[in-house]
């Protein structure tokens, strides 16, 4: 599934079907729109924590913002659940089941390890966030 095992705080969907941390992705090491450079929304080369949005958020729409507004800082849209794009996105591990799919202002796909419809916090052994 993905080149580095050091706890991604997101999983992206390459063109290829293949799944790639964070690490890979957001420091522009693969896709060649980032031009080998670090996404400008990343956190020194990662992908930014998820935050809890307030309700005075102006970020705040239905499409982002589903599940109890804990939502990635960098994600235009959440698309639902990972086994609704089965026929998209292929395969997968079973750890990923459930996973909600966003996608990034990259226009990227990803996955958070531990962000499902009902979080209320992930747990990526690193601070989520605003609370």
């Amino acid at each position: 599934m993905c080149a580095d095992r050091d706890n991604p705080r997101a999983i992206f969907l390459s063109s290829d079907g293949e799944w790639l941390p964070d690490t890979v992705v957001c420091s522009g090491l693969k896709f060649p729109e980032l031009r080998g450079r670090a996404c400008i929304h990343s956190d020194a080369g990662r992908f930014p924590l998820p935050q809890r949005l307030g309700e005075s958020d102006s970020t705040i729409s239905p499409e982002k913002n589903s599940n109890n507004g804990l939502t990635p800082p960098c994600a235009i849209m959440q698309l639902g659940r990972l086994e609704d794009w089965r026929n998209v996105v292929g395969e997968y591990p079973r750890d990923m089941h459930g996973l909600l799919v966003f996608k990034c202002k990259q226009m990227f796909l990803f996955v958070i390890p531990g962000l499902r419809e009902d979080s209320k916090m992930i747990d990526t052994g690193e601070s989520a966030g605003n609370e």
